[in-house]
């Protein structure tokens, strides 16, 4: 609901507690979908088995689920989470990190599984401006794969320095809490 308030765009999503909550939370969202298992402390879920992506069917939600829920267990999933599966774009990073004496700041990294063979993130102050926002993807982006390097197809860069924009407000407006 927060980040709703400052208008950044999310995945729907639906947290579940097994796979049959998997399953209908699947066909409540419609096919295909990603499925991540939930573990506490985990950061790179994809590097234990704990995703799923392109799930086209209620079995292969229910085997994704039961492959996760095997992987360790000394250390039990606390449920999963479902996704629309969503793909044609490039996946990319946007967070936040706060330094006591600086304040907080907007990071934007590439994502996706190589996140951090891709280099440092760009990192600026917030609250991030539009032009503060276009250079933060061009100091990212030094190929133009937003422009369409090798595609052809130029990708959203608006709605990704509005993103920019919207977790700049919000890290600003929170940066006491």
């Amino acid at each position: 609901a927060l980040l709703r308030a400052f208008d950044i765009p999310l995945v729907p999503e639906q947290v579940v507690a097994n796979i049959e909550d998997a399953v209908a939370a699947a066909e409540r969202i419609g096919f295909p979908v990603v499925v991540k298992g939930r573990s506490a402390g985990v950061a790179h879920k994809s590097e234990l088995g704990l995703v799923a992506v392109a799930l086209d069917s209620a079995d292969a939600v229910r085997s994704a689920c039961s492959a996760m829920a095997r992987k360790d267990k000394h250390k039990p999933l606390q449920g999963y989470l479902v996704q629309p599966m969503v793909a044609g774009g490039v996946e990319f990073v946007v967070g936040v990190k706060t330094d006591k004496a600086m304040g907080p700041a907007v990071i934007l990294a590439l994502g996706g599984l190589f996140v951090e063979a891709y280099g440092a993130p760009v990192i600026e102050m917030a609250p991030v401006s539009a032009r503060i926002a276009g250079s933060m993807i061009a100091a990212l982006d030094k190929k133009g794969i937003l422009e369409g390097y090798r595609t052809g197809r130029p990708l959203a860069q608006a709605s990704l320095a509005a993103t920019l924009q919207a977790v700049g407000r919000m890290a600003w407006a929170l940066r006491d809490r």
